[in-house]
């Protein structure tokens, strides 16, 4: 077992970086925490299936606004949710979601470090928000709000 990767107490899978590979940073961007994880798949229902079975937790349909139908839970408080990538959104086969508690007070910051809009906030109802972007090396990301 490497270093990196311990056994977690109560999880599948916990991973601990030594001290001298961590840096203390202070973020302007008013980033709570990492929200959530979205996976695309040409066989979303098999891939829920796989997931649920290899992590024993329950993903669910679901639908929120005009996106359409894609499975849903949570994976130790991280929102996990898997999409059909024919539906037309996907962007790359994993998009890490931040949440911030304003989008409109976070974006300006991520566009002066380098950020790109791929989409402006959408309402996913529920109170929910959620916009797209890149960062410089083109990878796929998104911020969420919830009122």
């Amino acid at each position: 077992m490497s270093d990196f990767f311990k056994p977690g107490d109560g999880s599948i899978l916990t991973i601990q970086f030594p001290s001298t590979h961590l840096k203390t940073t202070t973020m302007n961007t008013p980033t709570a925490s990492v929200a959530g994880l979205v996976l695309y798949s040409p066989a979303p229902q098999a891939l829920a299936t796989f997931y649920e079975r290899a992590f024993s937790f329950t993903l669910e349909a679901a639908s929120h606004g005009h996106m359409g139908q894609h499975f849903e839970g949570q994976l130790n408080g991280l929102h996990f949710a898997i999409w059909d990538n024919q539906k037309g959104h996907a962007t790359s086969s994993l998009v890490p979601t931040f949440k911030v508690r304003s989008i409109r007070e976070a974006e300006p910051e991520l566009l002066a470090a380098g950020a790109s809009v791929t989409h402006r906030p959408i309402d996913l109802g529920e109170g929910k928000r959620v916009a797209g972007y890149v960062d410089p090396d083109l990878r796929h990301f998104r911020l969420i709000e919830f009122s």
